[in-house]
């Protein structure tokens, strides 16, 4: 019991030192406080002094009360909305030139940077067997050729079954297909480039094993590339063909324009996206396939709007408004404009609803105003 009655005595103690040193707290602040206004006090008279002498002087000065602000007119210009994307350099002539036959590579007759013309051999592969076979197939196909053009002569003279000549002629045309067909493959041991370009990378090196459809070389024509990107579906119909377009290299300093080459019609259901290509113009040089680029796409335009900056534009519940000037009884006023907007791009919004042309709208100087207020326009 006396343990108990201890702690009740702590604890009131313990309450009053804190409600002691929470007044000797506020005493402070309203010392500190009572000083300020002082100095305040003192501030603004010597403010009232000088104002005084200036006016003294002949020189105006205006209240302390009234906003300053900066204005500009509104004008109709065009405004352009533009998507930012990013698109790939590919190539339709960027082709990865197969083996059509296995075969140990025996020759490499080209490097990486070679300009290369249609058909010029690249490579070839050992055909040592198939050139035998080549070799025992034309003998036999002198013999079947002789036996049938000694029967031919003798049935031409009626001479000798007709059996025997028809043997013989198969026989010759058999040889004939055989060997034709030997050829093919023997042209399937040279590995030849299918387009006319450069040769951007060497797959594979004498004395290895060469598979059938393997890709041996890497050729690309330089001069049919094009820069494919995708855009959300949410744009769809909203880009078409010949739209302009602003392409920056994203490692190249130097940007230029095209136009779209290609909208494609259907959406990847992967990601919900549909593909552009981008025309990249003959005099462009340094573009190589797989550089990255970024787009600027047009997907909207108007010839004739009036356009503001975003930062002047304000929000309550849900409705949007500006500032213009205004007069009242011979004193510039803030005037509130509600305003429906449109499209927004680099820092402009395009107003559809509520300014005329030639009005002021208030660029600086118009975050703390209210409808009506009294300013001064700098």
């Amino acid at each position: 019991m006396k343990k108990f009655a201890y702690i009740i005595i702590l604890a009131l103690f313990v309450s009053a030192c804190g409600s002691q040193t929470n007044k000797e707290k506020l005493k402070d602040l309203k010392k500190e406080r009572n000083e300020i206004q002082k100095e305040l006090s003192a501030i603004n008279n010597k403010i009232g002094e000088l104002e005084q002498t200036i006016k003294e002087k002949g020189e105006k000065l205006p209240s302390r009360n009234i906003t300053h602000v900066r204005t500009k007119k509104t004008t109709y210009s065009p405004f352009r909305h533009y998507l930012k994307i990013q698109g790939e350099v590919t190539s339709d002539n960027n082709i990865a030139v197969p083996a059509e036959s296995p075969g140990v590579v025996e020759r490499i007759y080209v490097e990486e940077g070679d300009k290369v013309t249609k058909g010029q051999k690249l490579a070839r592969l050992d055909a040592s067997s198939l050139e035998k076979q080549m070799e025992e197939l034309k003998k036999g196909y002198e013999l079947a050729k002789t036996v049938y053009e000694r029967r031919k002569r003798l049935w031409d003279k009626e001479i000798g079954s007709e059996i025997q000549y028809l043997q013989a002629k198969n026989e010759k045309e058999r040889l004939e297909k055989q060997i034709e067909s030997l050829k093919e493959q023997l042209n399937k041991k040279t590995i030849t480039s299918p387009i006319g370009g450069t040769v951007d990378d060497v797959l594979l090196k004498e004395g290895e094993m060469a598979a059938a459809g393997r890709a041996t070389f890497q050729v690309v024509k330089m001069t049919d590339m094009k820069i494919r990107g995708e855009i959300s579906e949410s744009y769809l119909n909203q880009v078409e063909k010949g739209n302009p377009v602003t392409v920056s290299p994203t490692h190249v300093s130097e940007s230029f324009t095209s136009t779209i080459k290609t909208v494609g019609q259907v959406i990847n259901q992967a990601n919900r996206t549909y593909y552009v290509e981008v025309a990249i113009p003959k005099e462009i040089k340094n573009i190589t396939p797989n550089m990255i680029m970024d787009l600027e796409v047009l997907n909207y335009k108007a010839d004739s709007a009036i356009s503001v900056p975003v930062n002047i534009i304000q929000k309550t519940n849900k409705r949007r408004f500006l500032f213009v000037t205004g007069e009242e009884n011979g004193q510039k006023v803030a005037v509130k404009k509600w305003i429906t907007i449109g499209k927004t791009y680099d820092k402009k919004a395009e107003i559809i609803e509520g300014l005329q042309d030639n009005e002021n709208i208030i660029v600086a100087g118009y975050q703390n105003l209210s409808d009506g207020e009294k300013i001064i326009i700098e």
